[in-house]
């Protein structure tokens, strides 16, 4: 090979590399910002849909759009409440079928972008999935609990509750077989999340909402309190008044116990009705007989009164001592 052939040849390539590299990268950067104008200038949704374009689309209070989750799967959206509560003989809830969980705080949505109902936070205001602290279910009843919790279910199949405030934090670890609530709620409207029902190593407890145990461990499940007294039913469908130290404040069981302001509704298990007041240890009403067709119920009115209706009559007003 000529020498001179081959160092002109090797100049050559020099200058053509001067030319045509710059000219290289320059049209790459054109063709990337071509593909972000392409991307923006199909970033409409005419309709401002959740589900459009195989993406979920975020809006603020005046209709700006705040941020897009692009889906991986068709089972793509708001996550499920998964409901076990009744299984444990809580019925304060009867929730439709897939009924969705609601956006927390302004910012936070549980999503589902899986074949399995696995939940996620996205934090949409910001436009930040955390899949990779997928929970196996969650659930806020379709309402929202307050002070922005959210009882959720790890991958282990155990409970705990989250907070979804500037970060998320972990209020209840997940150690429970089940976590539930009851159905009173706040002034926003939403459910107090302030005492979980929960279960762990097959017994019972109220816990605050930091995990504060609040009772002994209770044999069979809890499915209603107030501040001093619980009811628990068990495997036999019967009902048993407790106080938190585990200690029986009727005894025996029953057919049906709920509660009515202080005063507790007693059904037993020959179908007869009454009043109790646990304060004053003693039956403040008359006895009913009733059948399981009849429905039976108090209230207490403004003046404290306590009010027993039988099949949507008053038949009996308890005056306020």
């Amino acid at each position: 090979m000529n020498p001179k052939i081959k160092k002109g040849s090797f100049i050559t390539i020099i200058v053509l590399l001067v030319i045509f590299v710059p000219l290289a990268v320059i049209g790459t950067i054109s063709h990337f910002a071509n593909e972000e104008e392409t991307t923006s200038n199909d970033n409409t949704n005419p309709n401002q849909e959740f589900y459009y374009n195989n993406a979920l689309w975020f809006y603020g209070p005046n209709k700006e759009l705040l941020s897009t989750y692009a889906c991986t799967t068709t089972n793509c959206g708001y996550a499920l409440n998964n409901l076990e509560d009744s299984k444990y003989g809580l019925e304060f809830f009867d929730l439709e079928p897939e009924t969705a969980i609601k956006p927390i705080a302004d910012r936070y949505a549980v999503l589902k972008d899986a074949k399995s109902e696995e939940a996620f936070i996205y934090d949409y205001v910001n436009g930040i999935s955390y899949k990779m602290a997928a929970y196996m279910s969650a659930k806020d009843y379709g309402i929202g609990l307050s002070d922005n919790r959210l009882i959720v279910q790890n991958k282990n199949g155990q409970y705990g509750v989250i907070k979804l405030a500037d970060a998320i934090e972990v209020s209840i670890p997940m150690e429970y077989g089940f976590l539930g609530l009851k159905g009173d709620l706040d002034d926003n409207g939403l459910l107090l999340a302030d005492h979980f029902i929960a279960s762990k190593d097959g017994l019972w407890q109220l816990i605050s909402a930091n995990g504060a145990v609040l009772t002994e461990m209770i044999n069979n499940p809890i499915v209603d309190f107030t501040g001093t007294y619980i009811i628990t039913k068990n495997s036999q469908n019967q009902y048993e008044l407790k106080n938190y130290e585990n200690e029986s404040i009727i005894e025996g069981v029953f057919k049906k116990l709920s509660f009515t302001d202080r005063y507790i509704n007693v059904t037993t298990m020959d179908s007869q009705f009454y009043i109790y007041d646990p304060e004053i240890h003693s039956i403040i009403s008359e006895t009913y007989d009733i059948t399981d067709n009849d429905e039976i119920f108090s209230t207490v009115d403004t003046n404290n009164n306590v009010v027993i209706s039988l099949n949507n009559e008053i038949v009996e007003t308890i005056k306020a001592n």
